[in-house]
């Protein structure tokens, strides 16, 4: 049995080439030679003509198209305008008109080179011959060649009536009314900015846009109506000998401006009402247009309410906009049975009411939940881009060094944690956390400042001393937070200050799931703290602490005896040595706290008894001094007695 088939030659007697003689062999050579330079002159003229693709997401061809709607929409209402009123007769209008005319072929051609993304694959079709028969057999090109076709050429004795086929074009402007277009054009320009405020402003501008939308439609209609009504009344009722419309109101002796406001004023008040009585009908054909056109005001005013009402609600859906003020109002009443209806007073009522007014206004996860199905049912790598890089991509960025994001980008701990999320806001000057108070959560600043210090030695409860200060893209009390401590020091909010904030309870149970994750952070946050906040607090606080029992000591008395005050001083000098033992074991703070201001506590004590022992070596060395001086006297007498003797 032979090998592979063979490719059989045209002209050869269906013979294989390998058996053909010498000659045969060179003309067949020949005409595959032929035929492989025809298939290349044609992939040439492909790739040449692929040059010119335009590709379907290229940011000059989206601003091309927006500025094609609007002189879509400039051309329908010129059209219009120029036959049922006056054609232009200013040169500057008509060489506009020419130019508007140009924009349109050349829109045109470029339609035959625009990439287009398949509605099966999902994939940009960049196939010259596939780009034209999609927009000869499935897109615009009969209305796109009817509109720009010179029918009043033509057809010159009814130049006027041929242009309201560029009312065709019309259908053009339901991309107007579709704001994917738009949409795909903000994210062109959004793509590279990072964070939440870019998400919110591209959402704000679209929901602008729906509104808009509404307006241009009611635009729309009320002009094209006024439009059509002025023609019908002056144009398709020319030999009536009854009055009409044009006739009654004298409207033809008015320049066509006046005319415009006065046929979409009539249009206007008759689609939403029956009219104001100024203007109305005249003949019957009029009549009988102004009630299709005031049953059509039903319906078109019901269309336009019930759209606005549900872009409304949309907004307020998706931008977390819920109206709970009632069932707050509703809580706080029922807390007053249990307190014989005493009212809450009127300080504490407006904490509540501002915490819970910006908790509703920034909590990200309104819409969503763990639990939520419409969440669950997505995959899970859809899922984690929502919420880390969707939702909480600025914080997991600005923060990235307590949840070491880059490390952990893979994980599903940053999933876990963006369900945590609650933000908080603290007003200027508010007092965060004392010393020694119970710290329930860590909090990441978005913006404002925190200040952290201690108190200073005194009975003044606002005697407080700031050292070091967060700021906007810092986090604090993440170390009593991960060991579980009381708060060393004095949190207050400097300035107004707004962050989201993790609970203790929560880190706990996603720590039970990830506890390498933990570990680190609980480490890199130990580090943190000694260096950042503890060493350089506690030094100052020892210098403060000296200076102030410096100063307290010797006010109150002098010592004499420079034995004695160097063995106290010795005993001053090992609370230092004690405040660097203090520093290198923190399981033992607060113990040393405790003991540092019972040891302050007995200073006073102590000097007392300094005071007294000196009074007591005075009289002691002076008894001393005058037993001494007998004995001397005595020594002296028996000299003199044993030397007379």
């Amino acid at each position: 049995m032979s090998g592979p088939l063979e490719k059989i030659v045209p002209g050869t007697g269906g013979m294989s080439l390998h058996n053909q003689p010498p000659e045969v062999k060179k003309k067949s050579g020949a005409i595959r030679q032929i035929e492989e330079d025809d298939k290349t002159d044609d992939d040439s003229k492909e790739s040449l003509l692929d040059y010119f693709i335009i590709n379907a997401k290229s940011r000059w061809k989206s601003i091309f198209d927006i500025v094609m709607l609007f002189l879509v929409a400039y051309s329908c209402f010129t059209s219009i305008f120029y036959v049922t009123f006056a054609p232009p007769s200013k040169i500057p209008h008509i060489i506009f008109d020419w130019m508007v005319e140009f924009a349109f072929v050349l829109d045109m051609l470029f339609n035959f080179f625009q990439e287009y993304i398949d509605t099966e694959t999902h994939e940009p079709v960049s196939k010259h011959k596939m780009i034209i028969k999609r927009y000869v057999f499935k897109g615009w090109f009969f209305i796109d060649f009817v509109s720009v076709f010179p029918f009043a050429i033509i057809f010159q004795n009814r130049a006027a009536l041929i242009k309201l086929l560029r009312l065709v074009r019309l259908l053009r402007l339901t991309k107007l009314m579709n704001t994917a277009k738009v949409n795909q054009l903000l994210k062109s320009f959004t793509e590279s900015s990072s964070g939440s405020q870019s998400i919110v402003i591209q959402h704000m501008i679209l929901y602008c846009l729906k509104i808009l939308r509404l307006v241009l439609v009611a635009i729309v209609i009320t002009y094209f109506i006024g439009c059509f009504w002025f023609f019908i009344s002056s144009e398709l009722q020319p030999g009536s000998d009854d009055d009409t419309f044009v006739k009654s109101f004298e409207l033809n002796e008015e320049d066509s401006f006046r005319k415009l406001i006065v046929s979409c004023y009539f249009a206007l008040t008759t689609l939403s009402t029956v009219g104001y009585g100024d203007y109305y009908p005249i003949s019957n054909v009029e009549r009988v247009i102004a009630c299709m056109i005031m049953l059509l005001g039903v319906a078109f005013f019901s269309y336009i309410m019930g759209n606005f009402i549900e872009i409304i609600s949309n907004y307020k859906n998706k931008m977390g906009i819920i109206d709970r003020g009632t069932d707050l109002h509703n809580w706080m009443t029922l807390l007053t049975r249990f307190t014989n209806n005493n009212p809450l007073p009127r300080s504490l009522f407006n904490k509540i009411d501002t915490h819970f007014a910006y908790f509703w206004a920034n909590d990200r996860l309104v819409s969503t939940s763990p639990d939520d199905e419409l969440l669950n049912t997505l995959p899970r790598s859809i899922k984690r881009t929502i919420m880390t890089n969707y939702l909480f991509q600025d914080i997991f960025y600005k923060f990235k060094e307590f949840f070491n994001t880059y490390e952990n980008i893979e994980s599903k701990f940053l999933y876990d944690v963006s369900f945590g999320f609650m933000p908080r806001k603290f007003d200027e000057n508010e007092l965060i956390y004392d010393e020694e108070s119970e710290v329930p959560e860590v909090y990441f600043i978005m913006e404002g400042t925190v200040g952290v210090g201690f108190r200073l030695p005194g009975n003044n409860v606002r005697d407080f001393k700031i050292i070091k200060y967060f700021r906007e893209d810092s986090f604090f009390c993440d170390f009593y937070v991960l060991t579980d401590r009381k708060s060393e020091f004095v949190y207050q909010a400097v300035k107004e200050t707004k962050t989201y904030a993790l609970e203790k309870s929560f880190l706990d149970d996603i720590f039970q799931k990830y506890p390498q994750i933990a570990y680190n952070i609980r480490q890199d946050s130990e580090k943190r703290y000694k260096k950042e906040i503890m060493k350089p607090l506690h030094n100052k606080r020892m210098k403060d602490l000296e200076d102030y029992n410096e100063k307290s000591a010797y006010k109150s008395i002098q010592i004499t005896n420079k034995d004695k005050l160097f063995e106290k001083n010795k005993k001053l000098l090992s609370l230092e040595k004690l405040d660097q033992k203090y520093t290198s074991s923190i399981l033992k703070i607060s113990d040393l706290q405790d003991w540092f201001l019972k040891e302050v506590g007995k200073m006073d004590t102590e000097i007392k008894e300094i005071k007294e022992e000196t009074d007591r070596f005075r009289e002691e060395s002076k008894k001393e001094m005058e037993m001494m001086a007998e004995e001397l006297e005595k020594a002296k007498e028996r000299a003199r007695i044993g030397k007379n003797g």
